[in-house]
């Protein structure tokens, strides 16, 4: 279905551990804002997840406002939008999947907030980075979470962190 420059679906089901059943799923963003501010609710629902690949590509994105219900960012989700330098993470987001971030090399920085889960190469080739805590909610940080952020120089662990892989 659409929604203004959305395209979404509704999560029949809960595969995280976390209740994301019957909360909208943010499939495709069709739009070229450079601000981008995601809704709470789409058509009375509440969403709660940001799909696979979602706004994959968009080199006109340049800041990404995450409402309090989002929950899961999925795989690829802003994947190579070069343009991004900043996204926020709000009180509700506990899992970021594999690659989400990758090639955004504009990205500045990253805040963990309260999430508990990342999978493999979220950050891969955010190259501006420089500074990143890492906070004591996140239980695992996956596998080449930071490879080729050559400008990272300060990685900060909270108490807390109970699994690196190799990174």
């Amino acid at each position: 279905a659409n929604y203004g420059d959305y395209e979404y679906s509704i999560c029949n089901h809960s595969d995280t551990g976390y209740n994301t059943k019957d909360t909208c799923i943010i499939t495709k963003y069709n739009g070229s804002a450079e601000t981008v501010t995601i809704p709470s609710t789409i058509n009375g629902i509440k969403v709660g997840v940001i799909g696979d690949n979602a706004f994959k590509g968009n080199t006109k994105i340049k800041k990404v406002i995450l409402p309090d219900t989002v929950i899961d960012l999925q795989s690829y989700a802003f994947a190579n939008c070069t343009n991004l330098e900043s996204i926020n993470t709000p009180d509700s987001l506990r899992v970021i999947r594999s690659s989400a971030f990758e090639n955004c090399t504009s990205l500045t920085s990253f805040d963990f907030n309260k999430v508990e889960l990342v999978g493999w190469y979220i950050l891969k080739n955010c190259q501006s980075i420089t500074d990143m805590y890492i906070s004591g909610t996140l239980k695992r940080v996956g596998i080449g979470a930071f490879e080729q952020c050559t400008n990272l120089r300060t990685l900060t662990f909270a108490e807390g962190v109970e699994i690196i892989d190799a990174y």
